[in-house]
Formats: C-alpha cells, sequence, structure tokens
C-alpha cells in the first residue's frame, strides 16, 4: 500500500500563486478566467487544479483567479460542492454554476457576475484554455462569446501560456506525487506479472491492473492503452477483445496513474514465453535508448543534444522511433517539451531545467512501423543528472 498524502501544503498553494501573480503584474492582467473539463482522463482539468486541488473523476468547470483577492471556483454540480471543500484547503469559495440543483449551468453568467463582484469589469482580463498545449483551445466557443459580450468594457487576452509555463518545473510536493503515482503503476506491473501466462484473459489481467491502482490510491480514470500479440502499438480497447494469452504473445502498456492529480507515465513490456530475434533486439534497443538518456539528462542540456543520444541506439540497428516520441513532459497533464529525432531549429535549442519531468518512452520499431517495443517512466531533471521517480527496473518480463 503507497503511503497517502493528505493534500499539498498551503505552502506550496503559496509559492504558485507568488508565481502566477508576478507574472499577470508583468503583463497588465488584473484577473485569470481558466477552463477546465474532463477530456482525456481528466487532465484538461490540469490549469485549474494546479491553482486548486480540485478537478477529476469527471468534473467540469471555470476558475475566476484575480491579482488580488479570494480565488473562486464554478462546478458543475452543486451537490459536490461540500465534497471539492472536504477534499481540500486552499479554495474556500466554491460555487455551482446553477441557480437551482436542477438548472443548467450557465458558466457565462457565473463568471461575468464574479468579475463584477471584483469590480474588474473595465480590467484587463487573461483567459486560460486558449491556444496552447491544446492548439485550437478548449473554452466552449458559446461560453467564451457571451463573456465577452457580457463584459463589452474589459480587455481579454490569451493567457494559457502563463499557468502551462510555470507548471513545467515541479516543486519537491509535486515530485513526491509523481513518484507515489509510479510506485502505484509498479504495483500494477508486479500484478500483471503474477497473472500474466497461457491461457489468461486480457481483460482479466487489464481489470486486475486497474483494481491494484485505485485500491492503492490512484485517482479515476486513468489513462491506459494495452496490446497483446505480435507486439503491435499498445492501443485503447484491444484489451476488450475478449482474447487469451498465447505463447510468444508480448503485452505492451501505456498508462498513467494518478495521485493528487498529478500523473505518471509508464511502460512495462512482458513476453509470455521466449521472444523471437526481432522482440529482443526492439527490446535491446528501446533499452540502450532508456539508459542513454539517463547518462546524460541534467539541467542545462539541450532537446537536441538529449534526443540525439537517445535515438543514436536505435537508428545504429536499423529501426525507427515508434510510437513517434522519446518522450514528453509529465505532471497534471502530457507537458511540453516533446523529444523527437526532427526538432524545429526553436525547439533543438530549448534547454532542460532542474525541476522538469519527462516522461522516456522510447520505442524501436521495424521501419515498416508493425512491429515495436516500448519502455521507460517519468524522470525528473536535477542539476547534476537525473533522478528516476520509479524504483522499478526497464526491462522485458519473460513469463513461461
Amino acid at each position: 500500500m503507497v503511503d497517502r498524502i493528505r493534500e499539498l501544503s498551503l505552502n506550496e498553494r503559496d509559492r504558485r500563486y507568488k508565481l502566477v501573480r508576478e507574472e499577470m503584474e508583468r503583463r497588465g492582467l488584473d484577473c485569470l478566467v481558466i477552463w477546465g473539463d474532463s477530456g482525456k482522463w481528466d487532465t484538461k482539468f490540469a490549469n485549474i487544479y494546479y491553482l486548486t486541488q480540485i478537478g477529476g473523476n469527471g468534473e467540469v468547470g471555470i476558475c475566476v483567479f484575480p491579482k488580488e483577492g479570494e480565488t473562486t471556483l464554478f462546478v458543475w454540480a452543486i451537490y459536490m460542492i461540500d465534497e471539492w471543500l472536504e477534499y481540500q484547503s486552499w479554495v474556500k469559495d466554491v460555487r455551482s454554476s446553477r441557480v437551482s440543483r436542477w438548472a443548467r449551468p450557465y458558466w457565462s453568467n457565473a463568471v461575468i457576475d464574479r468579475i463584477k463582484e471584483l469590480k474588474l469589469e473595465n480590467g484587463r482580463i487573461g483567459v486560460v484554455g486558449l491556444e496552447g498545449t491544446e492548439l485550437e483551445g478548449d473554452i466552449p466557443y458559446v461560453t467564451y462569446k457571451k463573456i465577452l459580450e457580457g463584459l463589452p468594457n474589459a480587455t481579454f487576452e490569451n493567457a494559457t501560456d502563463i499557468i502551462e509555463n510555470i507548471r513545467l518545473i515541479k516543486s519537491e510536493e509535486e515530485l513526491r506525487c509523481i513518484e507515489k503515482a509510479s510506485a502505484i503503476g509498479d504495483l500494477a506491473a508486479e500484478e500483471m506479472y503474477r497473472k500474466a501466462k497461457v491461457g489468461a484473459s486480457e481483460e482479466e489481467l487489464f481489470a486486475g491492473m486497474i483494481r491494484t491502482m485505485i485500491v492503492n490510491g490512484s485517482e479515476y480514470p486513468i489513462m491506459f492503452l494495452w496490446s497483446a500479440g505480435k507486439y503491435n502499438r499498445a492501443k485503447r480497447l484491444t484489451y476488450n477483445k475478449r482474447k487469451k494469452l498465447r505463447k510468444g504473445d508480448i503485452i505492451l502498456t501505456e498508462y498513467s496513474p494518478r495521485y493528487r492529480g498529478y500523473c505518471s507515465h509508464l511502460q512495462r513490456p512482458i513476453c509470455i514465453g521466449k521472444p523471437d530475434t526481432l522482440a529482443r533486439n526492439l527490446y535491446e534497443a528501446s533499452v540502450e535508448s532508456f539508459y542513454a538518456g539517463i547518462s546524460v539528462l541534467k539541467a542545462g542540456i539541450t532537446l537536441e543534444e538529449l534526443c540525439k543520444k537517445m535515438y543514436e541506439p536505435i537508428e545504429r540497428r536499423g529501426f525507427v522511433l515508434y510510437p513517434g516520441v522519446l518522450f514528453h513532459g509529465m505532471g497534471l497533464y502530457w507537458d511540453r517539451p516533446h523529444g523527437t529525432p526532427f526538432l524545429s531549429p526553436e525547439a533543438a535549442r530549448m534547454e532542460l531545467r532542474e525541476g522538469m519531468v519527462l516522461a522516456f518512452e522510447p520505442g524501436a520499431s521495424d521501419p515498416d512501423l508493425k512491429r515495436g517495443i516500448h519502455v521507460g517512466h517519468p524522470v525528473a531533471v536535477t542539476a547534476k543528472g537525473c533522478r528516476e521517480l520509479s524504483k522499478a527496473k526497464v526491462e522485458l518480463k519473460f513469463k513461461a
């Protein structure tokens, strides 16, 4: 059982608020309006969660974060307010966007009324939920249009980058959450290793892993990709084909248990029986790539330098990258940067900073992308090297 963290500290809240408000001051913003919903396994609530510790399990909401004054969060269900207040102590002003229990939510009216309460109807307002990691944004068009119409004297601009950039550098409290999520994921992998054998059903293994993560503290839903067979790419629904495992099958997994909102990201393959020569070579190339990255990762290395080092073992063996990235940022969401062998000049020059977390997931593939094996888990950038956030060894398990 993984030890539980009740919640992140008020000092951590104040650290974040200070950073965000300093950037708001620099840009002349009086208030942020932040959209969040339950897309992509609830990770699209990340920007709100970062400032409130509220979100998950299908929540939808909109947050008003003033440069001065109390943070307000509007959630979709009036009956969830007491639960969210019990879950965290960062935000006391949690309201429903409904005027009654059964009324439909009106996010725009809630935001307009709160901004008028703050006397900021003539102010400069940053919107978090326009272009950013999601290239076309998340905030609903009608909601945003009605907010603009309801506050005709305010000035609006895209401020999505404020939260997303600050989120890239993790504190020690955040790193502990990702470590705990990784420990939960490692327990799930051990459950798979125990149960995987000829004749076992895919859905039973999958269900056992989900159960293990939930009872050990993971939040739900959990991002989980899976495949079993001739080491084809892990996918969303293949576990649900009611297939029995056969000798020679390789199970590929890619899953992200969450702890206090923070995601781990794990690839734990296992072979039922002895792997064929191609599978072994693909696996060895992927593992070599993972540890090549570990050997050079530290604050100050450029994205180009790290990607070249990790891609070299894959390319040297005549393979290509599978499924497309060597790593990506990790935290409350799939963050920047994305490491590939084919970087833009601007991305290539990016220097990694202490406190960033990268989900290493190198995967070697045959040139036609029909066979590949990916491995990995999250690592944190430190001043002198890196810190693996999982204690498990990166390897391809064999099961008789």
